[in-house]
């Protein structure tokens, strides 16, 4: 049930169909729009409101089939189809065949993304009549050749008679011409759908013909050629042939109409249905609905907004703030209380729109968490029913509604009242409005109330299944906020807006004496428990600020830390890997080194050395080895000058001055001091071991640059042999330590100095296993090709 009978304009939902109108593009989407009523079919509901969020999907998707002036209503044209000997115009049936193509289109695009729009198999089987109605009408009312071949050999037959007739009916028109009995600037014409030619009415008898028709002076007539009757003839015969096929083809495709007609119906209403639901999916993305979850009772609805505002907001491009509105068996009736013009009214009225747009097959302006409950019945009291043609006031007008409702409202009933018990005296109006609340809360009924009644207040604080809610109130700007809390009743703030509307201090003040000390301690206490609230409400909105700074903060830390720790991994593992890797190729260098030893026949003593000497490098090369550390020798004369090593640190430096016990110690560019205790002098012998001691400490970092910038192709050429030779030595000395298996030499062919030279040092080279000249298309003798072992 729905109470009044013009629920729809008192909650706006008048306005809502109007928009679905105009957004419709059939007649027949347009009065599907007209015929949308309230329904409390749950299951009904459930898949009318998928289909719309499932639409509004596609919608938002882009690249829909064109739907302007493909939606056209066909039904005026049932009659005549159905009729047996009928005949539809060319215009008539093209008609039909773009609704069969348009709902082809749709239903290929829709295909199974929409449940519940399922298109008849006989209007599946529509496709080949749709191609007989393609190929035999087009939209300028004309039946195109490809309608038959008997309809296209006319024509071309017609074309050929054309041709040859507008050749004679030249000819003739040139030869009497050049007589002077045609007027001058005169053409061939057609008259009476025959080929003529203009003729002075004075020579008219010097020409052979039929006269036609004559000008409006009468000084020149239209004359057909008596040579070219019978080609006139033809032609027309030709052209009532063409009438005649013309005339066949519209009755046998009228006829094919007429046998598939009730598919042809069954696939226009489908479109009917596609223009309603593309209508409610533009609604939908209009207002940014959402799709609810359907609950057997109770309702929850965040982000609610009123639909008619969302609408206007966007027209002037405002924001509209949000409600969170929430009923349940424990809390059935919210009581709203607060200033005037402070939002309840538009509260209670965003709940009822949108509820009676989801019980229309709409969705609703709330959040994609809300959830709603279907009601059997919805009334409402709102606004002023005074009628002067029935003898009722506003106040009967109330009285008469709130009857309706005990009589009829129940727990499957929604109930709105706004400004309930006003319109008459306070003292009485309160009471009966306390007790029609007790009798709606003893019913089970779920409503939404607005009051200023402070004993209407207090009834739901003190009664189980009612709950206060206030609209806030801005108490230091003296405006509303248009904000619904929960929990607390609101305040009137009656005088402060007298105030605001500027009625005299002194008139304000005389009424604040009037009420009394009790009622006034009320209200400031509801208005200073408001700012309170308020200014904890912004001291809470800081304080998440600042937490939610704190957490990215506490995330980016943790994340840095995940990856440090994983880059340390990472270097870790590849730095072993590499000082893995060098010592595997200074192995095989040494290897070599001891072959040769014991190829030269060295002795045993020699071979152990080299062995010892290799086992301490490996093991200063391994991880985590820490050199150990050589104890001072007795006191060395150590002088400003002299190369030293810091114990401490291994490292060499140069003496710059001695003071005491101390000594200034240069170390690249920089000087510090140390005891002598912890220097050790280092004589030029020593120098070479520790710069290979230091070389051996940093070549695993030294030894990836090196791989990575080394070329294996020498290039000599142009060089004295005092600059070639270092180079040469330093080439092969790095081609060596890289383990590279062949390299190229460059010296250019010229007298043969330079290849010489090189030859002559790779046969010292005993890491050299053999030496050819480079292939002749690759330099051939001015270029060496070295094979290292």
């Amino acid at each position: 049930m729905r109470y009044p009978d013009n629920i729809e304009e008192k909650l706006g939902f008048d306005q809502i169909r109007a928009w679905l109108t105009d957004a419709c593009l059939s007649e027949q989407g347009k009065a599907r729009v007209a015929a949308l009523s309230f329904s409390h079919n749950r299951q009904h509901l459930a898949t009318a409101l998928s289909q719309v969020e499932a639409f509004a999907g596609l919608l938002q998707q882009g690249d829909l089939p064109a739907a302007e002036d493909t939606l056209v209503d066909i039904s005026p044209l049932y009659e005549q189809a159905g009729k047996p000997g009928g005949r539809l115009a060319v215009e008539e049936l093209y008609r039909i065949y773009v609704v069969l193509a348009t709902a082809r289109k749709w239903l290929t695009y829709i295909q199974d993304d929409i449940a519940g729009l399922p298109l008849a198999e006989e209007s599946r089987e529509l496709v080949e009549l749709e191609q007989v109605l393609g190929r035999s009408v087009s939209a300028n009312g004309q039946v195109p050749d490809t309608a038959s071949r008997e309809l296209r050999h006319i024509r071309q037959q017609r074309l050929s008679e054309e041709g040859g007739l507008r050749k004679k009916v030249e000819q003739v028109f040139r030869q009497a011409g050049k007589q002077g009995y045609v007027p001058e600037g005169a053409t061939v014409g057609i008259r009476n759908g025959r080929m003529v030619i203009p003729v002075k009415a004075t020579h008219k008898r010097h020409v052979p013909g039929f006269i036609h028709d004559e000008s409006a002076s009468g000084s020149i007539v239209f004359l057909e050629p008596a040579a070219v009757l019978e080609a006139n003839n033809r032609i027309i015969e030709l052209q009532l042939a063409e009438k005649r096929e013309i005339e066949r083809i519209m009755r046998e495709l009228t006829a094919r109409v007429g046998a598939q007609l009730q598919a042809i119906k069954n696939t226009n209403e489908w479109l009917a249905t596609i223009d309603l639901l593309r209508a409610k999916a533009r609604l939908a993305i209009t207002l940014e609905a959402n799709l609810p979850a359907l609950e057997e009772d109770g309702m929850d609805l965040p982000g609610l907004r009123h639909p008619l505002l969302v609408l206007s907001a966007g027209k002037q491009k405002r924001q509209v703030v949000p409600h969170h509105i929430s009923l349940d068996k424990q809390e059935r009736i919210m009581l709203i209380s607060g200033p005037n013009a402070g939002g309840k009214s538009v509260a209670l009225k965003s709940v009822g729109l949108n509820q009676y747009m989801l019980q229309c097959g709409l969705l609703p302006c709330v959040q994609p968490q809300a959830s709603c409950r279907v009601f059997k019945d919805i009334f409402i009291d709102i606004g002023d029913e005074q009628s002067l043609a029935n003898d009722l006031s506003t106040y009967s007008s109330h009285l008469r509604n709130m009857a309706a409702m005990l009589r009829y409202a129940g727990p499957a009933s929604l109930v709105l009242i706004d400004e309930f018990g006003s319109g008459t005296d306070p003292a009485f109006g309160g009471a009966i409005a306390e007790a029609v609340l007790a009798a709606l809360l003893e019913r089970g009924c779920y409503g939404i109330i607005t009051t200023h009644f402070s004993n209407l207040k207090s009834f739901a604080d003190k009664h189980q299944g009612v709950v206060n809610a206030a609209m806030l109130f801005d108490s230091d700007k003296l405006q509303p906020l248009y904000q619904l809390e929960k929990g607390r009743p609101g305040s009137s703030f009656s005088l402060v807006m007298a105030a605001r509307a500027g009625l005299p201090e002194e008139v304000v003040q005389a009424a604040e004496e009037k009420l009394g000390a009790g009622q006034i301690k009320v209200e400031k206490l509801l208005a200073r428990l408001e700012a309170e609230k308020q200014q904890l409400e912004e001291q809470n909105k800081q304080l998440a600020t600042k937490l939610t700074r704190l957490e990215d903060d506490r995330q980016r830390y943790e994340q840095l830390l995940q990856e440090l720790t994983s880059k340390k991994k990472e270097y870790l593992a590849k730095a072993r890997e590499e000082a893995a890797a060098l010592l595997a190729r200074t192995n095989r260098e040494i290897e070599k080194t001891i072959r040769h030893i014991k190829e030269n026949k060295a002795e045993k003593q020699e071979t152990k050395k080299a062995r010892q000497r290799l086992q301490h490098l490996t093991d200063e090369l391994q991880p985590g080895h820490k050199p150990a550390r050589q104890k001072p020798t007795a006191a060395q004369a150590i002088k400003p000058g002299d190369r030293v090593l810091l114990i401490d640190r291994q490292v060499e430096g140069e003496v710059v001055a001695v003071t005491g016990k101390k000594a200034r110690v240069m170390i690249g560019e920089l000087q510090t001091v140390v005891p002598l205790a912890d220097l050790q002098k280092i004589s030029a012998v020593s120098k070479r071991k520790g710069r290979n001691k230091r070389n051996a400490g940093n070549a695993a970092q030294k030894l990836n640059e090196k791989m990575l910038h080394f070329t294996p192709v020498l290039d000599i050429r142009g060089m004295r042999a005092e600059e070639a030779l270092p180079q040469l030595q330093r080439f092969l000395d790095e081609a060596i330590m890289l383990n590279q298996p062949e390299v190229k030499i460059v010296h250019g062919l010229g007298n043969g100095v330079l290849r010489q030279l090189v030859r002559h040092e790779l046969k010292d080279w005993p890491q050299v296993s053999r030496y050819t000249s480079e292939h002749p298309d690759q330099g051939g003798e001015g270029v060496t090709r070295v094979t290292l072992a």
